[in-house]
């Protein structure tokens, strides 16, 4: 059988954009010797970024917090590890003086878990440690919002019964003291916690979950006042299930991302699914945004972010293996730009030189975005996870990098490679009517395409 090498050129039509001064761009991969999970991104109001990992070790799992400069450089770092104890922890409230932790922490070889809460001061040394025992067997999602001087940590777990999984929520005051707990659920269902969020007032907890009753849709809204007393549960009539996220636009708009799954599809198809919901938690848009026949995964935590409403960043990750956490897969980062009604401004690739995994994004002050997550060349590394943070400007270049693979932000892609049966073209609206054209390697013209839409797919088995 003859083997061909196939060459590809995008040849572009028109391409143009307004830039506004010079923000600061970066990427940087951590190279642990450890895989890592990625735990939290923030920006501090005084000029920096805080990222948090967590990370395996003999005596279980640690947590690592880093404070990064605006241009990239780690100017702190610590590790937080109990002896004996896996501990997973998460941003929950930050200002210029404190940066406040909580999770949960798990003695080695039991299900119990203990709630923790670790304050740090701005040059990241532990303050105080509150702990507070045997709250919950095997937690599963963690949750943390920050309020009015105040934080609620949320989690679905196992009860007494460990039979029955309910959502446990907790608020601490800002010296990490527990000041109201409650515990939702069915004794009939078990319940799967999604996502939680304060309204704009700041004096309702709003939790999407699973589970609480049964109906013909897959999700609920619980609403639960400051005091953890009342709540009531609503109907959201949305399939986008698991990953999702909630925010307060206005007190008449709210913003939910999350996976939308195309059900009975071969080969599996999923999408990034982003709608306005009213106050009544009703659906008044909806867009989906991926290309057939491909895993387009919401970023696992994080997957939508803003400042000005009318500029709306989006992240999934492009072609995941939806069933190995170590997979050959080339992948890439999907950032997009979207205005207040859910059209695409630019759509811009990071990757697709290993399996990317996007954990979190995060619209930054000078409008650009920060993504984490991790990176996984299965040629050289052994279940083993790099962390990696970009910064882009507010149209998504990179226009510099740091330790890492030099990645550049790609405006097309092309997959499967080798593709035998067929070639998938992603691109940006912002290159409509770019050409493509693809040689061989004599150079002659095998198959030429103008992309008037953001996917094309063109057979190849000739």
């Amino acid at each position: 059988m003859k083997k061909y090498y196939i060459g590809i050129i995008f040849i572009s039509a028109f391409f143009s954009q307004n830039y506004c001064a010079a923000q600061t761009v970066f990427t940087i991969q951590f190279q642990d010797t450890a895989d890592c999970n990625i735990a939290g991104l923030a920006e501090i109001e005084n000029g920096y970024y805080l990222f948090t990992t967590e990370r395996p070790q003999n005596e279980g799992w640690y947590h690592r917090v880093r404070k990064l400069s605006t241009e990239g450089q780690v100017v702190l770092s610590t590790d937080i590890s109990f002896e004996g104890q896996n501990t997973t922890l998460m941003p929950a409230f930050i200002n210029d003086s404190m940066i406040w932790l909580v999770g949960n922490t798990t003695p080695l070889g039991l299900d119990k878990g203990n709630v923790i809460v670790v304050g740090l001061d701005n040059l990241l040394s532990q303050k105080w440690i509150k702990e507070y025992p045997n709250k919950y067997y095997t937690p599963w999602f963690l949750q943390a919002v920050p309020g009015n001087n105040c934080f609620y940590y949320s989690t679905d777990a196992l009860d007494n019964s460990l039979m029955d999984r309910n959502i446990f929520v907790f608020k601490f005051d800002l010296h990490g003291n527990l000041i109201a707990e409650t515990v939702l659920g069915s004794p009939v269902y078990n319940e799967i916690l999604f996502s939680s969020t304060l309204n704009l007032a700041k004096d309702t907890l709003v939790l999407t979950a699973g589970g609480f009753e049964y109906s013909p849709y897959p999700l609920k809204v619980v609403k639960i006042d400051e005091h953890l007393l009342t709540s009531s549960l609503s109907v959201l009539p949305a399939f986008a299930v698991y990953y999702n996220n909630m925010v307060f636009v206005s007190n008449q708009d709210i913003l939910f991302s999350g996976r939308f799954r195309h059900v009975g599809s071969s080969p599996r198809d999923d999408d990034m699914a982003v709608m306005y919901l009213n106050k009544n938690f009703n659906i008044v848009k909806e867009k989906l945004y991926g290309a057939v026949d491909t895993v387009d995964h919401p970023a696992y935590s994080k997957n939508i972010s803003f400042i000005d409403p009318t500029r709306i960043f989006c992240g999934y990750n492009k072609n995941q293996d939806p069933l190995n956490l170590f997979s050959a897969n080339l992948t890439w980062f999907s950032l997009v730009l979207l205005n207040d009604s859910l059209e695409v401004q630019w759509e811009r690739f990071y990757g697709g030189d290993a399996n990317y995994g996007l954990w979190h994004i995060l619209a930054t002050s000078d409008g650009g975005c920060l993504l984490a997550g991790t990176r996984y060349d299965w040629t050289t590394q052994y279940n083993e996870r790099d962390a990696i943070l970009i910064k882009v400007d507010e149209n998504g270049l990179i226009t510099a990098t740091g330790p890492g693979p030099n990645l550049q932000a790609r405006d097309a892609i092309v997959y499967p490679n080798p593709g035998r049966e067929k070639l998938t073209i992603e691109s940006g609206p912002q290159i409509a009517g770019a050409k493509f054209v693809l040689y061989d390697m004599a150079g002659k013209t095998l198959i030429e395409k103008t992309l008037n839409h953001t996917t094309e797919t063109l057979p190849t088995a000739h």
